[in-house]
């Protein structure tokens, strides 16, 4: 069976390193959406200016 530790500063402890590392998931993740994105828009600009060329 899975034992609790009664001690409320370990468990401080490992909330806040919970959240310190999805803070960081969170970051690396909004920043690789914003160059797919970027890139993503960057195709679609040139594509639509070559159909115009066209």
């Amino acid at each position: 069976m899975l034992q609790t530790d009664k001690n409320p500063e370990l468990d401080e402890r490992v909330w806040q390193a919970w959240i310190k590392k999805n803070e960081a998931q969170d970051k690396v993740r909004f920043a690789r959406r914003v160059r797919v994105i970027g890139l993503v828009t960057a195709f679609l600009a040139l594509s639509a200016l070559l159909w115009r060329l066209t």
